[in-house]
């Protein structure tokens, strides 16, 4: 059965359900403005080694940046941000709504 959100119901059929637990490891990144005050940012992605992220790495005149998996990440380690608003799937912008109670 279908219910949409003013509770209108149907019948369907489905075609295919999968149900997987996968782990998630919460990243939270601290920015420094102007030494005066600081913001917090903070993500949950998968924890697999497939899932990085990128990091300036100092070489020489340049900055090399490098890829690190979740799994390998370390406290205290610096990793590029791009902060927008909105949440994400797969990298795609989603409308979220979310309860906790």
């Amino acid at each position: 059965m279908v219910v949409d959100h003013e509770g209108f119901q149907r019948t369907a059929i489905v075609g295919r359900v999968k149900i997987e637990s996968r782990p998630l490891i919460l990243v939270e990144a601290t920015v420094d403005f102007c030494h005066s005050h600081h913001t917090v940012y903070n993500i949950f992605l998968q924890n697999a080694e497939t899932v990085a992220l990128i990091s300036p790495s100092h070489q020489g005149n340049g900055i090399q940046a490098t890829a690190i998996p979740v799994t390998s990440l370390a406290v205290g380690e610096e990793v590029l941000l791009r902060i927008q608003g909105g949440a994400r799937h797969t990298g795609i912008e989603i409308q979220e709504f979310i309860v906790e109670k």
